[in-house]
């Protein structure tokens, strides 16, 4: 049972979201774009629940995400690089804390 709190809130559900919302982005797919919002938005809640300004950093990236979607499924994809990129800075910030750490 513990593996799928780990798989479902930590880095494997954070990095199969990021290539899921590109791969989404870069084929012009919004399913598989909402599909890694969806994948992701673990790992980001489990972000926001720390104090500030995590808190608010995990909220705007869980938005953009699915503001993503809804952008890849608009063909704005200037709209969606933009959308997706508060939870990609966030994934790479705290990837750098934890490996300099």
């Amino acid at each position: 049972m513990q593996w799928i709190a780990i798989i479902l809130l930590g880095w494997p559900a954070a990095i199969a979201g990021s290539v899921l919302i590109a791969s989404g982005i870069l084929r012009h797919s919004a399913r598989m774009t909402l599909a890694g919002a969806i994948l992701a938005a673990g790992f980001i809640l489990y972000i926001a629940i720390n104090p500030p300004p995590f808190r608010q950093m995990g909220l705007v990236a869980l938005v953009g995400n699915f503001l993503c979607a809804y952008a890849v499924k608009r063909r704005t994809m200037g709209t969606a690089v933009f959308f997706a990129l508060p939870f990609l800075v966030l994934e790479v910030y705290l990837a750098w804390a934890v490996l300099t750490e």
